[in-house]
């Protein structure tokens, strides 16, 4: 082989290797930044955020069925896609024997805020010169 295609092999290496490392620092940046972001009340929704890398490719992911309304709040102050879809506000519940009236819950959100800085941090490191 000449010193060419023995230079283009190495230049190859270190890109996949850069790459897959721009990868897993993302992946692990929208992991940590949406941790630290979550409230915790009982530790479901903390707990269900997970993440995983697999070369080029990596994945973050909140499986907590709360999840969306925790970011995007209910009733009368849901910002979220489409707004609220109570049909009744307020509305009244029963948790441990005690009812409840409520007009909602206000957004705590923990993912957006984290995918936007993720988001900027992935930028720069691919469009680096």
């Amino acid at each position: 082989m000449n010193n060419i295609a023995k230079g283009l092999k190495k230049f190859q290496k270190r890109v996949e290797a850069d790459v897959k490392e721009g990868v897993k620092s993302f992946v692990e940046l929208q992991y940590t930044q949406s941790s630290d972001r979550v409230p915790v009340d009982s530790s479901e929704l903390l707990n269900s955020i997970d993440k995983s890398v697999d070369g080029y490719k990596g994945h973050v992911s909140v499986s907590a069925p709360h999840a969306i309304f925790v970011e995007w709040g209910t009733g009368v102050y849901a910002s979220g896609p489409g707004g609220s879809r109570a049909k009744k506000i307020p509305w009244v519940y029963e948790k441990d024997g005690k009812f409840y009236t409520t007009y909602g819950m206000p957004a705590q959100p923990f993912w957006y805020p984290a995918l936007h800085i993720s988001r900027d941090y992935f930028n720069s490191y691919f469009n680096r010169k």
